[in-house]
């Protein structure tokens, strides 16, 4: 996934049920606009995640912009694309073959 010209990896995550991104890598673009937001996200240990705020980012894959809400978060290390973002990109993933469809045409191995 590339965001801001950076190729970053993404973790799919099927069982968060919100996109999260780091805040370090948030602050490493330095110009993005962040809004306040009271959200709350749990850790499946039942720890609560700090959430700085949140964003809306423009991942690109195979050229193609998908505009991501996603919260950021000082307690995560890697962007989780979460629940959220696999059903408003309408992802289709393929246990058997290993494959994740974006969109009905965006093939992706996870």
């Amino acid at each position: 996934m590339i965001l801001y010209d950076k190729g970053i990896p993404c973790l799919v995550d099927s069982g968060c049920e919100t996109t999260l991104v780091p805040k370090t890598l948030i602050d490493s673009f330095g110009d993005i606009e962040v809004w306040s937001t009271t959200r709350q996200v749990w850790a499946a240990n039942n720890t609560e995640n700090r959430i700085y705020g949140e964003a809306y980012l423009p991942f690109v894959l195979n050229e193609q912009c998908l505009w991501t809400m996603a919260l950021i978060s000082e307690d995560v290390e890697e962007i989780k694309l979460g629940y959220d973002w696999l059903k408003a990109n309408q992802c289709v993933w393929d246990f058997a073959t290993g494959s994740l469809s974006i969109m009905g045409n965006l093939p992706m191995n996870p």
